[in-house]
């Protein structure tokens, strides 16, 4: 029982992402930011926009690669 409810969660986890990756717009003007960052191990397309629209494109606000992470 317990492992037929963690499986239908699951699959919601997976329709609601599925969903959120539909409606996300990339703007082609960051295409190739999005690319850099897919680049990084363990980072996809999703994680890549979240995180260009968390940070920005103007990495001078951080001082060393230290302060970004």
């Amino acid at each position: 029982q317990f492992l037929k409810m963690m499986f239908e969660h699951l699959e919601s986890l997976k329709a609601h992402l599925s969903n959120v990756e539909s409606q996300l717009i990339i703007y082609p003007k960051y295409d190739h930011q999005i690319e850099l960052i897919d680049g990084i191990p363990g980072i996809d397309k999703t994680a890549a926009s979240t995180i260009l629209a968390e940070i920005g494109t103007d990495m001078s606000k951080f001082k060393t690669t230290k302060h970004i992470c």
